[in-house]
């Protein structure tokens, strides 16, 4: 069975691959004090930054956490700890530093499923414990786990802006001694597709089923042992956990990461993963991915003093709507009597937007908070809650918008360091129950993608997601800013009124 190409079988073929693409590293990356050298000119200069870690006297005081649940921020500005890769002090939680230590107090088995994995630590945690003995499996996103050592300079120059950005940036952590090339050694020590495969980790991908894959194998867990688990909003990359090796100034997409101790919770986990992974590469093709899973209906338990409900997407069409995991999320905002208080990357689902106008008009203050990129887009439901609308190229409406009336204002985008993006995918209601996991609220998510949907009640972690709101909402754009009444005046400049 064909698993993505990461068998260690295709180990012989990598070596030529390695000699290539460093051969071209070396090509593209030429010394000086410009720094490496990329087709078409040299990498973009580092960005002046401020060390934001900030004083003692300045951050909150942190909030203990001893039950069995815990929630962690990459942003977190009761905590700070130093990038392992760029040397800076910083306010945060370190999310990798949180996988680092689950994965190595392993005894038995550690499982992971996640869109892209780039951690080196993270990757040699891994293979630490696969060479210790364990039983240690990986599910990759099939668009997404290629090596970044494996471009040639030719495939970096046919790459969009944003994809090749992304590649320098694994170039420049390559370069760990700073000398304009990436060696073989360094490749084996900061490649984590690599340091996988060269140690014989059992992978595969979203096309182990025999299609061309899901939507997107969008999950992010970590299972240990079957009674640990981590689930994030998080890639297991630089970009959404530290930062950006260009951008000094970069601090990460904002995200968050739960620890929960609980056989339960890792157990229905595992379940998720047993129907993706089948019988594994050398197997039978009997994975599972999409909508060719079954029906897995929201299950809830108890966890110390907290509630988990866990649902994984996606489900075929014919599953009613308040079954599904978009279902899920508007039966849990749509009660609201206090507030809804919403940190999200993509919000184009209808249905939600519609329950949470439910709960604004019985009284719920309502405030949303969406990535800048997505926030003025046609089919943003943040647009319905400021009572506007863009139309398409065609000037053809979305279908169904309702745009509210009376609209609000308390909806925006929050400032952010250049390049960083707002990741999260999660609601606070009448500050109690916290929804998150890898789930964006959209139909691709509910439809198409596999993720997982987590619902916790506890007041912790609730007050917890409140402090990170608050954060991201102290400087944000709110209301119909400049930028968006341009382009709703070119929209009507384009289709008419």
């Amino acid at each position: 069975m064909e698993t993505n190409g990461w068998a260690i079988g295709r180990l012989k073929s990598w070596a030529s691959l390695w000699t290539f693409s460093l051969l071209g590293a070396i090509a593209l990356w030429g010394c000086g004090s410009a720094g490496p050298q990329f087709q078409g000119g040299s990498l973009p200069p580092a960005a002046e930054f401020n060390n934001s870690a900030g004083s003692a006297e300045s951050r909150p005081s942190p909030i203990a956490q001893p039950g069995p649940v815990r929630a962690f921020f990459n942003h977190n500005p009761a905590s700070q700890y130093r990038d392992p890769y760029r040397g800076i002090e910083r306010s945060g939680d370190d999310l990798e530093g949180r996988m680092v230590q689950l994965v190595a107090s392993a005894r038995s088995t550690v499982v992971v499923a996640v869109q892209e994995l780039r951690l080196p630590r993270l990757a040699q945690a891994l293979v630490d414990r696969h060479r210790a003995g364990l039983q240690v499996r990986v599910i990759l996103e099939n668009s997404a786990s290629r090596p970044w050592s494996s471009y040639s300079p030719e495939e970096l120059a046919q790459l969009s802006d944003r994809e090749r950005s992304r590649i320098e940036d694994y170039f420049r952590l390559g370069d760990r001694n700073g000398d304009g090339t990436v060696s073989e050694a360094e490749v084996l020590a900061t490649d984590a597709m690599v340091m996988l495969a060269q140690a014989g980790v059992p992978t595969l991908d979203d096309t182990a089923d025999g299609s061309k894959g899901s939507g997107l194998m969008h999950h992010k867990f970590i299972v240990v042992d079957g009674n640990r688990s981590i689930i994030t909003s998080a890639n297991f990359t630089l970009s959404d956990v530290h930062g950006d090796m260009g951008r000094p100034a970069s601090r990460g997409n904002p995200n968050n990461l739960l620890e929960i101790d609980s056989p339960v919770v890792a157990g229905w986990l595992l379940e998720e993963f047993g129907l993706m992974w089948g019988d594994g590469p050398d197997g039978q093709p009997d994975s599972r991915f999409g909508t060719n899973k079954p029906l897995r209906p929201l299950r809830s338990t108890q966890v110390g003093d907290a509630t988990i409900g866990i649902q994984f997407s996606p489900m075929k069409t014919a599953v009613p709507f308040a079954e599904r995991t978009n279902g899920v999320i508007a039966a849990t905002v749509g009660p609201a009597t206090r507030s809804i208080d919403v940190a999200l990357f993509v919000f184009s689902e209808q249905a939600i937007a519609d329950a949470m106008e439910t709960a604004h008009r019985r009284g719920a203050k309502v405030r949303v908070l969406v990535d800048p990129s997505f926030l003025a887009r046609d089919y943003s439901e943040a647009l319905d809650l400021l009572g506007v609308t863009l139309r398409r190229r065609t000037c053809e409406l979305e279908p169904n918008q309702r745009p509210w009336n009376p609209p609000i204002t308390t909806v925006g985008s929050p400032e952010l360091p250049m390049g960083d993006l707002l990741h999260h995918k999660f609601g606070l209601v009448d500050g109690q129950t916290v929804v998150t996991g890898s789930h964006n609220w959209s139909a691709a998510a509910d439809r198409l993608n596999d993720e997982t949907l987590l619902v916790v009640k506890h007041p912790i972690v609730a007050t917890l997601f409140q402090r990170e709101f608050d954060r991201l909402w102290s400087n944000a754009t709110i209301g119909l800013t400049p930028k968006l009444k341009e382009r709703l005046a070119a929209d009507r400049a384009r289709c008419g009124s």
